[in-house]
């Protein structure tokens, strides 16, 4: 997997480190994102996984809408 994040600009070697790059970071952002969302549309449905707001949403999720 290293290698694939590493050949595609997502990651670098620094001092025998990885570290992500600008552009692995903001992939790494979308995917946990993506994550998230599926888990709220798996455990409280469509209505609290299409909200825009964080905000909103939490509210949803505590009052089970």
């Amino acid at each position: 997997m290293v290698v694939g994040w590493r050949n595609n600009g997502l990651m670098e070697a620094a001092d025998g480190v990885y570290k992500l790059t600008p552009m692995g970071l903001f992939w790494q952002n979308q995917l946990n994102r993506a994550v998230m969302i599926a888990v709220q549309y798996l455990v409280y449905g469509p209505r609290v996984a299409g909200r825009k707001s964080a905000l909103t949403m939490m509210s949803a999720m505590e009052n089970r809408t």
